[in-house]
């Protein structure tokens, strides 16, 4: 469970553009501690919000575990509805637009045979009123169901999300827990490839001991009329936006700014 909200939200947040992300998670509403908890009969299952902040320089070690840990010290909360969850948020915008589950319930499949049933061509279709719904299900390998809504998600978004999952829960548990976030790999080949060779418009002489300023200053030699910076109606070329960050600096630099 812990992995699974890890990488959803690095997913997240590497396509919300944005560190810290808020997703909804599925509990079964019966802790540990309340006594006949596994006994009673009844559905108690409740959705629940999961905000993570994953700044690039944190360790994956204590991340993870300070994931665990506020997984773990939710469990008393899990029976409070949604609707009395208080975010402060503006107008009618939803606390989340995403729902991860983990069925992590054991599953018997024996035991109905033992009194003579049997149970043949099982089928069900599940849905929730949430935009995207990523399922996992961790039995010996990890089985995904991803539910999406065409009206606001294609076919092709939808696959792209659940590969950059993939890619961010295989980065994380190949990780010894020495490295930071920032370090995982979570692009794919093509995408890598995408965004250091058209996205940089073939700058070979960019490495990855280059400086952002370095780098910076090779696009603007290379292309200084084409446009780098758009904003509704406004547009500023290579050149404008490089004479504008030198002016910025320079008077940072005059207000005593420094390393």
């Amino acid at each position: 469970g812990t992995l699974a909200q890890a990488a959803w939200a690095l997913t997240l947040a590497a396509h919300a553009g944005t560190p810290d992300v808020v997703f909804g998670t599925t509990v079964s509403g019966r802790p540990a501690g309340l006594p006949g908890a596994e006994s009673t009969v009844g559905l108690f299952i409740n959705t629940v919000p999961v905000r993570v902040t994953a700044l690039p320089g944190e360790p994956v070690g204590p991340w993870l575990r300070r994931i665990g840990a506020a997984q773990a010290g939710a469990d008393e909360y899990a029976h409070v509805p949604l609707h009395e969850i208080s975010a402060g948020l503006p107008g009618p915008a939803a606390l989340f637009d995403s729902l991860l589950v983990v069925e992590n319930y054991p599953v018997a499949t024996g035991e109905a045979a033992g009194h003579g049933v049997t149970v043949r061509e099982l089928d069900a279709v599940e849905s929730t009123n949430y935009p995207l719904t990523l399922t996992v299900r961790p039995s010996g390998s990890y089985e995904l169901t991803v539910g999406y809504d065409p009206a606001l998600f294609d076919a092709d978004t939808a696959e792209r999300l659940t590969e950059g999952f993939l890619r961010a829960l295989t980065a994380l548990a190949e990780e010894t827990g020495e490295g930071n976030l920032a370090a995982l790999p979570l692009l794919a080949g093509t995408e890598r490839a995408r965004v250091l060779g058209e996205w940089s418009g073939g700058l070979g002489a960019v490495t990855e001991d280059s400086s952002v300023p370095g780098a910076f200053a090779l696009r603007v030699a290379a292309t200084p009329d084409a446009p780098a910076v758009r904003c509704g109606t406004l547009t500023y070329t290579y050149r404008e936006l490089d004479a504008r960050a030198d002016r910025v600096a320079a008077a940072l630099r005059r207000r005593g700014a420094g390393a």
